[in-house]
């Protein structure tokens, strides 16, 4: 709903231009009535929570209209001197601007549910805003949800002979490399104390949203920096709040020793950013003393820029050339309407729309009461394609989260009058916004972005679809909605809405016949209306049945019959319709026509050009150009008699209840479902898998098991694959039984393509296979499962991996028994109280980086390891259970490899080692081992004076 939605009016939808490609005023629309006013003449019984603004405020803009009267009661954190820099003021605007008439409109709306705080830090060092934005927080009440917008980043200005100029290449080129050096190390040392300052439990109740910068392009405000520079156009590296995530990786960010570090501080013909080794040690220790732990990432949004299409569609954005890389969302950061109507871009004006987002959803839901990080992740997996910010699709994902119980969004949507009932009185509504008195009911002219528009295209009413969730039950991970087919009885009609491309009417017709209509028990005058005004003349209308080769190697026809409502549920046919069809790489003839008495037209597809498949979709309607009244898509796959590629098992993900078996004999993306198994007969389904797969010689991309529901599955493919993926989806897969054998994995080309994987809980893993990329140390056995037995046996294996890996994050309680006949490198990251068993020779793969990695893991009890020449071995921040007994040959470096990316040998920060069960041989590199627990230095040196060591030798900070 846009306040003064009619276009001659104060504020017409154009002049929201910024916020309508994200689809806020669809958002709006569920604390809104018709009227404009907020929906049950209500206000916030609590505040939702504390936005703080941390910018640049001084003195504030002339002329506001009492465009900035939300933050009259906000607390003042700062100097508020009198100066030209207004731009935290913009940006405040930019956030929660009244819900009013006048230029600008904030993205928060229910601006009185939120307090706000606003943070000038004109003229304070990085460490002055850190402990000003520390001051801030403090002053919160203890349990008060907090989001801190920060759309500022580190400065620009530290060349130059005053050291106070912009780093343009001229500038840069007279700076003593050690000013510019100083700088990097001071805004290092502001992250450690915002990472000193935060704890697990602030993390919970903390939204970060940082603005990701604007460095990627060379502009007026930044000297170019950014485009000499890849560090200062990194998003994660942008301001003490984002580069405290990084705490952990100092040495491979800013050490001259780091081909990463590298790239990121050097430029041709420019003074080098790199610190030398004894500042980054600084700095770790620095960072050890001071902060007990790295923030996490969870709690924290790096908002990049979005384009304004002329178009206002968000389908038609694409990201800033100015904006940051790393962004984890994007929002229209140009041509964004600002007090006085003044046109603003950049991230800074991104962020405000996030924030105002957040604030939004969580006065209108409990999703307040959540841990931030689920915050960020609802925002994050309902965002669209091109990770645009969708205010819509989150609102509506919020009847989906569980831990906050049923916040009735779709009520809201539909109760336009706001009386707490959708009932009679609000179809007429929608029916006099959508002209169904019409026979004909118009098209709109543009988009008005009315209260009345449901499936948030911004039109109300019309023949255009957009995707709509109607089941809201149906969720992928984080709350990104899921889009199918679903089933509704209309009047003895079985109706089936495809919910990828619904209209506002289809939308309207679902939920009148469901059990939101009149609290589900209308009465007799109530069902009446209803018929009335929708009925099956508005809500069946057609249904379009097809026939189609699913495989064709030339001309190949395809019949449509198109049938209409006849009455008491039955159809009968649908003469004299226009029917079009439109190809997809190929050709039709005819492209249209009228379907016959029987309700039929035949059309002949042609293939041209086509290497996989060809589709064409059928539209059915009176006449051409009006309302669509059926729609069907059919897809064959091109060739003769072509093998299948790969093969899916879903049980009970697609079909409650249910296996689907699902071919793809192509590699564009298109599955054909050949069978639906109910679980209770899962015995039948090997005999079935392999009968369908006669005349397959090889699963080119591969085999996927996804697991939903509870099953005990035996299946046994006797064919090399691409790849190999079992993965338990939903809590329900953790009590199941899988077992699987295939034969050897092979690279191919699908994704995880020479890797077997086992990811999330399942319960009991028995995996079987031959080899495993033996010749391949990046690919391989990955295990990243939780509260599962996993056996894996293999022939050969290139890499074995356990924990975050290719197929997903940390691990934990998982019991991992992997026999192999030989392993080229072994990976364990981030895994917890788990034990891990790898038998076979642990031998390195000719040519390759090949190892022992064991990094961020807790609690781990390791097999015995046995092993010849590495390249690499590598033990950090990690804790055993009991010291595990480890022996490999030698440690070589790479060909050509002169410093210190092979050869080595690092043991850092770890527990419950004891360097006498471990053996090697002559270390060609580096040997480091530093700040362990269990043994002393003097242990330390003793270890590695018992070798060669061919590089430097680091021992620090052991205690026993």
């Amino acid at each position: 709903m846009v306040p003064g939605h009619a276009q001659d009016s104060p504020q017409a939808p154009d002049l929201l231009q910024h916020l309508l490609p994200s689809r806020f005023p669809a958002a709006w629309n569920a604390a809104f009535d018709a009227r404009g006013q907020l929906a049950h003449g209500g206000r916030c019984s609590t505040i939702a929570a504390t936005v703080i603004v941390v910018d640049y405020f001084q003195s504030e803009p002339a002329n506001t209209e009492a465009q900035l009267d939300t933050f009259d009661g906000a607390g003042f954190f700062g100097a508020f001197t009198h100066g030209p820099d207004d731009h935290g003021w913009q940006v405040a605007a930019t956030l929660a601007s009244p819900f009013d008439a006048v230029l600008p409109t904030g993205a928060a709306a229910l601006t009185e549910c939120v307090q706000y705080a606003l943070l000038d830090i004109s003229g304070l060092t990085y460490e002055q805003i850190v402990a000003l934005l520390k001051q801030a927080i403090g002053a919160q009440p203890a349990d008060r949800k907090l989001i801190v917008n920060l759309s500022l980043g580190f400065g620009k200005k530290f060349c130059g002979p005053g050291v106070d100029q912009l780093c343009t290449a001229e500038n840069a080129a007279a700076t003593p490399p050690g000013l510019l050096q100083w700088e990097i190390e001071r805004r290092v040392l502001a992250a450690i104390e915002w990472a000193a300052f935060t704890n697990a439990a602030l993390e919970q109740r903390l939204l970060l949203v940082q603005a990701a910068g604007n460095e990627r392009a060379a502009r007026a405000d930044n000297g170019g920096l950014g485009v000499r520079y890849a560090g200062m156009r990194q998003a994660r590296l942008i301001s003490p709040f984002a580069l405290a995530t990084q705490l952990g990786a100092l040495e491979a960010l800013y050490s001259p020793r780091s081909q990463q570090a590298v790239g990121l501080w050097t430029s041709a013909a420019q003074p080098s950013l790199l610190l030398d080794d004894a500042r980054v040690q600084f700095l770790q220790q620095m960072a050890q003393r001071r902060a007990s732990r790295v923030p996490g990432l969870d709690n924290l949004l790096l908002v990049g820029s979005a384009t304004l299409p002329a178009t206002h569609w968000h389908g038609d954005i694409a990201e800033s050339a100015f904006s940051n890389e790393g962004a984890m969302l994007l929002a229209v950061g140009e041509e964004v309407v600002s007090l006085g109507g003044v046109l603003r871009d950049g991230t800074s004006f991104a962020a405000p729309q996030v924030s105002g987002l957040a604030a939004y959803l969580w006065a209108i839901s409990e999703l307040k009461t959540r841990p931030a990080a689920e915050t960020a992740a609802l925002l994050k997996a309902t965002a669209t394609s091109k990770s645009l910010l969708d205010a819509y699709a989150a609102t509506q994902a919020l009847d989906a989260q569980p831990a906050i119980g049923t916040p009735r969004i779709r009520e809201a949507l539909l109760d336009v009058d706001a009386d707490g009932r959708f009932d009679e009185r609000d179809l007429q509504r929608f029916a006099d916004a959508y002209g169904l008195a019409n026979p004909t009911p118009p098209t709109p002219e543009a988009r008005d972005y009315s209260r009345f528009d449901l499936n948030g295209d911004g039109a109300t009413g019309g023949i255009n679809a957009l995707a709509f969730d109607l089941d809201r039950a149906q969720v992928a991970a984080g709350g990104a909605p899921r889009f199918d087919a679903v089933e509704r009885t209309i009047e003895d009609y079985s109706v089936t809405f495809n919910e990828p491309v619904l209209s506002d009417l289809q939308v309207l017709c679902y939920y009148a016949y469901s059990a939101l209509y009149a609290g589900g028990s209308p009465t007799p005058a109530q069902e009446a209306f209803r018929t009335s005004v929708l009925g099956p003349d508005r809500c069946v209308r057609a249904r379009m049945n097809t026939r189609f080769a699913s495989q064709v190697s030339g001309p190949a026809p395809l019949e449509v019959t198109v049938e209409v409502p006849a009455g008491n549920g039955q159809y009968a046919p649908a003469p004299d319709l226009h029917v079009a069809f439109t190809p997809s790489c190929g050709s039709v003839s005819p492209s249209s026509g009228r379907t016959d008495a029987a309700g039929r037209l035949s059309t002949t597809v042609a293939p041209e050009g086509c290497s996989s498949s060809v589709t064409v979709t059928a539209v059915a309607s009176a006449n051409e150009g009006t309302e669509p009244l059926a729609r069907k898509t059919v897809t064959a796959a091109v060739g003769d008699a072509a093998a299948i590629r790969s093969l899916s098992l879903d049980v009970g993900g697609s079909t409650p209840g249910r296996i689907d078996v699902s071919v793809s004999r192509s590699d564009d993306g298109f599955w054909e479902v050949i069978a639906s198994v109910p679980i209770a007969e899962v015995a039948s389904l090997d005999a079935l898998v392999n009968a369908a797969l006669v005349g397959t010689s090889r699963l080119e991309i591969g085999l996927g098991v996804r697991v939903a529901e509870p099953v005990t599955l035996d299946l046994n493919v006797d064919l090399e694959v691409g790849g190999v993926v079992i993965l338990g989806a939903t809590p329900a897969a953790c009590a199941s039984n899988i077992s699987v054998r295939v034969g050897a994995v092979r690279r191919g080309d699908g994704i995880g393509s020479g890797m077997a994987g086992v990811a999330g809980c399942l319960g009991r893993v028995a995996l079987t296979v031959g080899d495993v990329s033996p010749d391949d140390a990046s690919r391989g056995i990955h295990v990243a499962a939780t509260n599962t037995a996993v056996s894996v046996t293999a022939g050969r294996v290139g890499r074995v991996a356990v924990g975050n890996s290719y197929f997903g994050g940390g691990a934990s309680g998982m019991r991992v028994d992997t026999r192999t006949q030989s392993y080229g490198t072994l990976v364990i990251s981030q895994v917890s109280d788990s034990t891990v068993s790898v038998q076979g020779s642990l031998q390195r793969v000719p040519g390759q980086v090949a190892g022992l990695w064991v990094q961020s893991s807790s609690n781990l009890t390791l097999s015995s390891i046995a092993g010849s020449e590495l390249t690499g071995f590598y033990i950090d921040h990690s804790s055993f259970a009991s010291p595990p007994s480890i022996a490999v040959g030698q440690l070589k470096r790479l060909a050509g490899d002169t410093g210190s990316n092979s050869g080595f040998v690092q043991i850092v920060a770890s527990s419950g080692l004891s360097l006498g069960s471990i053996t090697m041989g002559d270390v060609e590199g580096d040997l480091s081992i530093q700040d362990n627990r269990g043994f002393s230095n003097e242990d330390a040196r003793a270890f590695a004076q018992q070798r060669s060591v061919g590089g430097a030798t680091r021992i620090s900070g052991n205690q026993p």
